[in-house]
């Protein structure tokens, strides 16, 4: 009987565990209550107070990672005009006879990660402090490890905006047109507003094992993969500022010429990620959905890589002609 259960429970932690094995059910009215269970048991007071007092009871014993990251928000806030000023001294054009220098565009992106390391940092601290409290419970941990997602979230967003701030890297150093600096822009403060909480969930109902938390992460995983491909609808659209300029200033690359493939690729691939979940082979998507993530991060990497490349080539030949 024993060698039985164990080969049935064995069995199931496959079907969990392993790729193109369906996990678990179609999505359906169940899971929406199941859901709804599990969002009113992580919302219940105790859980947070738990929480407070292990962050609090943490920061006690160990205050100097949270000292030193609101004294970082301090600073950071205290010289935000001073830093705006260099950054865009940098970013400024060269005078009359004077060489470029490469270095300028690196130091730009040093000081938009710092502006944009503000409440990120907070946010950063707090996680760590609760994952690593000695009398943290699973609900703290969870919540810590929500906190350090939601910090990389808006940490990248936040840099990435910085960038394509108006006279900041993105539009004297990279040469990125206006329009589309403005369509970057609210698109990553539309992620900020609406993906941060969606990553907190999340992350939480991963992390934390009450009645219907699976459901719950179910959800909130087709719910993000479906909010990521509106955003990619919005800021990949054909007859918006992206495409309107790559069509304007590369209209033999391969970037134009393939534009609508792109465009419904970047659209698509969220829904599929998200219609294998809905059907049951939850396992599968939340694993690939990982991966479309590090590859959008891998291509927003190139795409300033491929930016400083440029900037090199260009200071080269400005200097060459003095």
């Amino acid at each position: 009987h024993d060698l039985s259960q164990q080969i049935i429970e064995f069995r199931g932690f496959l079907d969990e565990h392993v790729l193109w094995v369906r996990s678990t059910e179609t999505l359906g009215l169940g899971d929406v209550a199941g859901a709804t269970v599990a969002a009113g048991r992580l919302m219940e007071p105790v859980r947070w107070n738990e929480a407070l007092r292990a962050a609090v009871g943490e920061t006690l014993r160990r205050p100097a990672a949270l000292a030193a990251a609101i004294a970082f928000l301090i600073l950071a806030y205290s010289c935000r005009k001073h830093v705006e000023r260099r950054l865009v001294e940098l970013c400024a054009g060269p005078k009359n006879g004077a060489s470029i220098q490469f270095g300028n565009a690196l130091r730009g992106i040093g000081l938009s990660l710092v502006l944009s390391a503000g409440w990120p940092a907070i946010l950063l601290a707090l996680g760590y402090r609760l994952t690593a409290a000695p009398q943290a419970t699973e609900f703290s941990v969870g919540l810590g490890k929500a906190f350090l997602a939601i910090a990389a979230l808006v940490w990248g967003c936040q840099l990435v905006r910085e960038i394509c701030l108006e006279g900041r890297v993105g539009h004297r150093l990279f040469l990125w047109p206006p329009a589309v600096l403005v369509s970057v822009r609210r698109t990553l403060e539309m992620t900020v507003l609406f993906g941060s909480p969606l990553i907190g969930v999340l992350v939480l109902s991963d992390h934390v094992n009450v009645d219907g938390a699976a459901s719950l992460h179910r959800i909130a995983l087709v719910s993000t993969l479906a909010f990521v491909s509106l955003q990619c609808f919005t800021l990949l659209r054909i007859d918006g500022a992206v495409m309107r300029s790559i069509q304007q200033h590369h209209p033999g690359s391969m970037l134009c010429r393939f534009k609508r493939l792109i465009w419904v690729a970047s659209i698509a691939a969220p829904i599929v990620l998200a219609a294998i979940s809905f059907v049951g082979y939850h396992y599968s998507a939340t694993q690939l959905s990982g991966r479309f993530a590090e590859s959008l991060v891998a291509i927003l990497g190139l795409i300033v890589l491929h930016s400083l490349a440029l900037r090199w080539l260009r200071i080269n030949g400005y200097n060459r002609k003095l």
